[in-house]
């Protein structure tokens, strides 16, 4: 077999490894068997035609075809998707000008670009006068034609006092790895970890198994209606149901190379101090409640290596 790849985004850490190890050597993208098309969202705009012309030349098996770029960049599009297949999602309408804000009643909302992530340019809004104000500021922080300025439902994941949301990783039809993380906030990323959060933290990751089991098949559809084929995606519990809110073709899992390198032993997480500190001090006692956590995430060479087996196994079946 053979593979070839393109795109601007660099390769994480034995995840070209992996990629040698299952699709092959690499060769020319009219003559490989596997084309992966390498997007990192957010950079990929100039690089669209380019990409989709390099794809249309290819005739193997296509990794995340970036013609689906508008449903990772775009999230009301994605939303959209999603909802049209019957999966949980936050109610999501665009808003085009100014006036439309006076029809908003139900507060509190999440305003916001549709072109960003880690919760940049983005706003918990409690009222009116707040959302006028915020949809000012959005409208200068555009950046492109394709951002749009969306209003979404809040949806409370607060329990005991964080909130919480869940990573997915899925490659190949196939659920790889999910880990909950908790914050004071509204945006609950890892970077989010605080030390008053470990028994909280400890306690989600374990509950987590079941709910995501029970869902399970609405999470694969999630990615199969999307187009794609290896993602991380953005999911948030709310009483014993989950809302589906976004995915990323290039989920970040670290860097090793030597640029902005996030080092060993976890790669991602690799801040903040404290959360990669209590990770390596206790990892005798939490492989006991959550051993997919360290084998299939922390350990960056185990989850490439399962991701692109499965990729595999997916286009052979």
């Amino acid at each position: 077999m053979s593979f070839s790849h393109y795109g601007n985004a660099y390769w994480r850490p034995y995840e070209l490894e992996a990629a040698k190890k299952y699709l092959g050597c690499e060769v020319h993208h009219t003559t490989s068997d596997f084309h992966v098309s390498r997007q990192n969202t957010e950079s990929l705009g100039p690089h669209i035609d380019e990409l989709k012309r390099v794809e249309s030349e290819t005739t193997g098996n296509i990794i995340n075809p970036v013609k689906y770029y508008n449903i990772t960049n775009n999230k009301e599009d994605c939303l959209k998707i999603w909802d049209n297949n019957n999966l949980r999602v936050p109610y999501t309408r665009v808003i085009n000008d100014e006036y439309e804000l006076d029809g908003v009643e139900s507060f509190p909302l999440i305003a916001r670009l549709n072109n960003y992530a880690t919760g940049e340019h983005s706003y918990y809004v409690e009222n009116l006068n707040e959302l006028h104000e915020v949809y000012r500021e959005l409208w200068y922080a555009k950046v492109d034609k394709n951002s749009n300025i969306i209003i979404s439902e809040f949806i409370d994941t607060k329990i005991n006092g964080f909130y919480v949301s869940y990573r997915v990783i899925v490659a190949g039809g196939e659920i790889i790895c999910y880990y909950a993380r908790l914050s004071n906030n509204w945006i609950a990323i890892s970077a989010c970890f605080k030390e008053e959060m470990k028994d909280q933290w400890i306690a989600e990751n374990i509950k987590k198994k079941n709910l995501i089991n029970k869902n399970e098949d609405n999470i694969i559809k999630a990615v199969e209606v999307s187009g794609l084929h290896h993602v991380g995606l953005d999911i948030i519990p709310s009483n014993n149901d989950l809302y589906f809110l976004e995915l990323q073709p290039f989920y970040f899992s670290g860097r090793n190379n030597g640029i902005k390198d996030t080092g060993k032993p976890y790669y991602n997480p690799y801040k903040p101090k404290e959360f990669v500190d209590f990770l390596i001090e206790n990892e005798k006692e939490l492989k006991n409640y959550i051993p997919d956590y360290y084998e299939n995430w922390l350990s960056k060479e185990n989850h490439f290596d399962l991701c692109y087996k499965s990729l595999v196994n997916y286009f052979e079946d």
